[in-house]
């Protein structure tokens, strides 16, 4: 398969939080990240051109740095394995509409994340 990644994808291991717009955050576990989208394990399915808006600490538990960001769900597929009846699903999500402070922002997080192999 070829690969269609344009932007290097960067390891992350944080839970991040998710709104569909029904005023209430679903968690979320990023596992990895780009200047232009992540990509999240979810607990629920997921349709795909759904909008979303996501944050996420950039800084550390005790110096939080919040992100936050519009995305739009590109591509949702369940991940194959459940636990105690909990089938997690995958979602690639791409950002919209990012403001150039946020986007200075996320590229200097990025400039010291770990590069992720997969």
């Amino acid at each position: 398969m070829e690969e269609k990644r344009v932007l290097l994808r960067y390891q992350i291991q944080q839970f991040v939080q998710i709104d569909f717009n029904k005023e209430e955050f679903l968690p979320a576990e990023g596992l990895n990240i780009s200047a232009r989208g992540m990509l999240c394990r979810l607990p629920s399915p997921q349709q795909p051109g759904q909008r979303v808006f996501v944050m996420l600490n950039l800084g550390t538990p005790l110096k939080p740095e919040i992100l936050s960001l519009d995305a739009v769900i590109v591509w949702a597929k369940e991940e194959g394995r459940c636990i105690d009846d909990v089938c997690p699903w995958l979602a690639g999500l791409e950002f919209v509409d990012v403001p150039s402070s946020s986007q200075a922002q996320l590229e200097a997080f990025l400039a010291l994340a770990p590069v992720d192999g997969n």
